[in-house]
């Protein structure tokens, strides 16, 4: 056959050799590709903060792939945690693993339950205690999660379809895996007393620094940025 020798070794076992399989430059992607098309449900909520519209993203599946949290005006402190809690959320449902995304968004939920801040808006099943509360709250009705008082869609529509002190609007109703009941709002609204609402402040904390007179001024505190 005019062969006159073989050599054969494990690859990665010499520090130098002629021919490698190249695995060190493959490296996987730790995420779930984003698909082109995605539908969801906007949620609009009273905060402690504000008026708060978090999106819920699914894909074919009815499997959370991201989310959204806009309150505040562009630009501001508020509008940036805002932002970076929704895409630290989004990046959680996409990573690999054992636990599929509806698990993960259940402990996300469960881990954003009962935060709370200096004052909270609400009372009863509305009561709304901050911003990541109430998030837990938006993936609760989403998917029918029960955590720490949380009710679903279908407990908070009641009878007659409509939230306390709010209003429902469905856009399309699919059947729900736990409760059995076809619910699925398209936007849901906790209307709350509307409060005027600013930025962070610096010094205290509050969400009383607001820009007026050419300044930003604390109307908690009375910390001013002149």
């Amino acid at each position: 056959m005019g062969c006159k020798g073989i050599t054969i070794f494990r690859d990665g076992s010499k520090d130098t050799q002629v021919l490698n399989l190249g695995l060190n430059d493959k490296i996987s992607d730790p995420l779930i590709a984003r698909p082109f098309r995605v539908s969801g449900s906007t949620y609009r909520i009273t905060t402690p903060m504000g008026t708060a519209f978090i999106t819920i993203n699914e894909n074919e599946k009815r499997e959370p792939i991201e989310l959204f949290v806009n309150i505040g005006k562009a630009g501001s402190d508020l509008a940036a945690m805002a932002e970076a809690l929704g895409r630290t959320i989004s990046t959680a449902f996409r990573f690999k693993g054992d636990l599929s995304p509806r698990q993960r968004a259940k402990e996300i939920a469960l881990q954003l339950s009962g935060i709370g801040g200096r004052r909270s808006v609400g009372f009863g099943p509305a009561k709304i205690l901050s911003l990541p509360d109430a998030v837990s709250i938006a993936l609760s009705c989403h998917y029918g999660f029960k955590i720490n008082g949380n009710l679903t869609v279908g407990q908070y529509l009641g009878g007659n379809g409509v939230l306390p002190s709010g209003t429902v609007s469905t856009v399309r109703a699919t059947y729900h895996q736990e409760t059995g009941a076809s619910l699925d709002p398209a936007a849901v609204a906790i209307s709350l007393s509307e409060t005027h609402i600013g930025d962070i402040c610096p010094s205290c904390g509050a969400s009383a620094l607001v820009y007026e007179e050419g300044c930003s001024k604390c109307h908690a505190c009375g910390h001013s940025e002149c």
